[in-house]
């Protein structure tokens, strides 16, 4: 476990410690994802979401994810909300795509109930102009039980600079 750390470690130095002049702009965008609970596949999600990119190096960001998502069960009505907040590593392998990984917190809140949980937010995607199309896995843990959700993320950016390359 220790060497595959420092390998980590070492890894993140050696990108971060590569900074270019001709890193790219910071981003921000607004977005909405489609997915299905990976333990019940009549539950849908719809989520909306605010995220951003802080590049450190033109190869390696920081992403920050804050997003609101909606369960919604096939033929029942009713349906469920909770946030969810990441932060993590983002790898940009191409100027084209990338992967990261968040870790994070859930909140969950409604009918005299709340909870907070555990959360991470595995994802790849494409890098446009304009906008980000990502597939990412958000876990939900606690007290030892995990629940997943499958999705496809729709990104839009905002602001004058949208160009991420």
């Amino acid at each position: 476990m220790k060497k595959y750390f420092l390998f980590s470690f070492i890894m993140i130095i050696g990108i971060v410690g590569k900074a270019q002049e001709n890193k790219p702009a910071n981003t921000v965008g607004i977005g909405l994802g489609l997915g299905i609970l990976t333990s019940e596949t009549s539950i849908l999600n719809a989520s909306m979401n605010v995220e951003g990119d802080v590049f450190l190096s033109k190869n390696f960001s920081i992403m920050g994810h804050i997003d609101y998502n909606r369960l919604f069960a096939k033929g029942e009505s009713g349906s469920a909300g909770f946030m969810t907040a990441h932060v993590g590593p983002r790898v940009h392998i191409s100027e084209k795509f990338f992967a990261g990984v968040g870790i994070g917190y859930a909140y969950f809140a409604g009918n005299g109930f709340s909870a907070g949980a555990f959360s991470y937010y595995p994802h790849i995607g494409l890098d446009f102009k304009g906008s980000q199309v990502s597939i990412n896995y958000k876990a939900i843990t606690d007290q030892g039980n995990t629940e997943g959700m499958i999705g496809l993320g729709f990104l839009f950016k905002l602001g004058k600079n949208k160009s991420t390359k």
